[in-house]
């Protein structure tokens, strides 16, 4: 969910027709000309839209509908450490500001960020803050072209980045004919192949999503019909297997026949590996409602059917392969145990934060949890379209254990795709259609334990990742997801957490040379190749990752190391020393010293957060509000 931070936080997303932004007082007037202040079919063109939320006295109001002044608030405001790094960074540029007036519940589109700012920020949306004005889904990271307007209804600056996620789909459709299909890569050509001898009938168009799976949309003609369908490769590059696709098609089989609504599988390739499903129409992420009245709709319908699903009778999915849990903590750890067990196989080097969250968790099992339920547990994925919900997706890591998991996923699921409804009224809500109880502590347990599973999954992608791995969006799936984690216990255990104090701008003799890099993998170098400007886009946020690391790393180690200096009685003289003795002092700890090392842990992961702040996208300002 976007954060709510400031006056006019409160105020929902909504209103289809055209607003107005007003700016007011200040240098950069001059430079905007009238129709950069309008919003209507053509979208906004401010050139110097970026400059002026980038400032330490810019502030934002919101207006009512008659005009009148809802409330303001700074632009550079923002909850936790990220707010405060910013108001540091952009604190020299105190030069007499605008304000922007924003008209609540009016929809805005995407702004091209500026290419000039003030305070020596430069380059591209991926420098400092340099970013849309507004954003939507379809941003890439120099030119922001909205799909849809996007309705203004949160803080400005907090909101921008949480929308500014490429989607290179937008433009990929490709018909095929002998030619085209043939200067297609050859996975793919195989994969429709396939399908066409599973099927019968011709492929004539495809969609290719350029992910950290392979996976495209595509559509068969057969007996002069389209069937759109979606291809679901093996989880990325460093996993090939398909059993876990045939497990997840032999889910949907279940759930297919108890009147679930959900793709059909048509089945497993084995080379390339990938399944074959229905294509399912519609939208995802409920903050794309129609309104509060279609989001209600919508959302019931999901509740209703994950209910179904919980109350299906395992012994159904005990007879594809699945495990009934020996007890009750065993199904309360769920998939945490396999996790585990991968990242132990896997582990190359200590990792103290994950052995701590593996050991408070193993120590805060919740008792008597013994009713079972078939879980979908990457729960909150579904599409829906005008008329309502349209079908569930993803089961492939699916298991048998305590149904208040899924709730739990909601939660994680709410930071890149909002409910915009509280999460603790959407608990409530299932409470009330399944008929059974919800205990909001055990849903809160189950939410430390599933943010974990992100570091657990990609640890060993940090530590040492492939060519093809798409570093700092695993990087940043450990670091936001292990912070997350860690402060829904400290909210658990009445812990309180401080942020760390961030050092001024250090950049090194490389820090020209990194900068040129960033500029040279520009994604818009691709032009109309999607599957290129990926990759760009790639290696680029890695390298705007390597270039604040120059400019703020060095700074950031040594209070690191002066924080662990309070843990250990003595400061290591390297990070690698520190690491290993902190996680030899995790491990020999018990509960006594717990809110100790929730503090730590948590100023870690939040400085290395804020050298990946301007690449998390989806992930920024990435908090899981309290459910009570």
């Amino acid at each position: 969910m976007l954060p709510e931070t400031g006056e006019g936080a409160n105020q929902t997303r909504e209103g289809r027709g055209c607003g107005e932004l007003a700016v007011g007082g200040g240098p950069f007037v001059d430079a905007l000309r009238e129709e950069d202040l309008l919003v209507g079919e053509g979208g906004l063109e401010g050139r110097d839209a970026g400059a002026l939320t980038s400032s330490a006295h810019a502030k934002m109001c919101f207006l009512d509908p008659d005009g009148s002044t809802h409330g303001c608030l700074p632009a550079c405001s923002g909850a936790g450490p990220e707010g405060a790094y910013r108001k540091a960074r952009l604190a020299e540029c105190g030069r007499g500001w605008p304000t922007i007036h924003l008209r609540v519940g009016i929809p805005t589109r995407c702004l091209e960020p500026s290419t000039a700012l003030p305070c020596g920020i430069a380059r591209n949306a991926s420098a400092d803050y340099a970013s849309c004005a507004f954003a939507d889904r379809s941003c890439t990271s120099t030119v922001c072209a909205c799909r849809t307007p996007a309705c203004v209804g949160v803080p400005l600056f907090s909101a921008v980045p949480r929308r500014f996620i490429p989607d290179w789909s937008q433009t990929m459709r490709v018909e095929l004919d002998a030619e085209s299909r043939d200067a297609l890569p050859t996975d793919w050509q195989r994969a429709f192949t396939w399908t066409e001898q599973q099927l019968g009938g011709r492929v004539v168009a495809w969609e290719p999503q350029p992910r950290w799976r392979p996976a495209c949309v595509f559509e068969l003609e057969k007996d002069g019909e389209l069937l759109p369908l979606y291809w679901r490769g093996a989880r990325g590059e460093f996993h090939t297997s398909t059993k876990p696709l045939m497990r997840e098609g032999a889910v949907i089989d279940v759930l297919e026949r108890h009147g679930v609504p959900v793709p059909h599988s048509y089945g497993v390739c084995e080379e390339p590996p990938g399944l074959l499903l229905q294509k399912i129409p519609g939208r995802f992420s409920l903050d794309r409602a129609n309104d509060d009245v279609h989001r209600g709709k919508v959302l019931d319908e999901y509740l209703s059917a994950l209910a179904k699903i919980h109350s299906i009778p395992i012994e159904e999915f005990e007879a594809i392969g699945y495990r009934r849990p020996a007890d009750a903590e065993t199904s309360c750890m769920g998939e945490t145990i396999g996790f585990e067990r991968s990242y132990r196989a896997g582990k190359t080097m200590p990792d103290p934060m994950i052995e701590f969250q593996l050991a408070w968790v193993k120590r805060n099992v919740p008792k008597g949890r013994d009713d079972l339920s078939f879980l979908v547990c990457d729960s909150g994925q579904f599409m829906f379209d005008d008329t309502g919900l349209t079908g569930l997706l993803d089961f492939e890591l699916g298991y048998i254990g305590d149904y208040a998991a899924d709730l739990a996923g909601f939660r994680t699921r709410d930071l890149t795709e909002p409910f915009v409804t509280p999460l603790g009224d959407v608990m409530r809500r299932y409470a009330e259609l399944s008929g059974r109880a919800v205990d909001l502590r055990v849903v809160d347990f189950h939410t430390v334990r599933f943010a974990l599973l992100n570091p657990l999954s990609v640890a060993h992608q940090v530590t040492n990742p492939v060519p093809a791995a798409n570093y700092v969006q695993y990087l940043g799936w450990y670091v936001c997801y292990g912070r997350c984690g860690l402060e829904v216990m400290a909210d658990m255990t009445g812990t309180e957490l401080d942020s760390p104090s961030l050092p001024d701008e250090r950049p090194s003799r490389r820090s020209a040379a990194i900068g040129q890099l960033v500029d040279l993998l520009d994604p818009k170098e691709a032009g109309d190749d999607g599957e290129a400007a990926y990759q760009l886009d790639r290696m680029q946020r890695t390298a705007v990752y390597l270039d604040r690391s120059d400019r703020y790393g060095a700074a950031l180690e040594a209070d690191d190391l002066d924080d662990v200096a309070k843990l250990l009685g003595h400061r290591p003289p390297s990070w690698q020393e520190a690491d290993a003795e902190l996680e030899a002092l995790v491990l020999a700890s018990g509960p006594e010293r717990d809110a100790e090392f929730m503090r730590y842990f948590h100023r870690r992961l939040a400085r290395e957060e804020s050298l990946l702040y301007p690449v998390l996208r989806e992930q920024q300002d990435a908090t899981l509000p309290p459910l009570r």
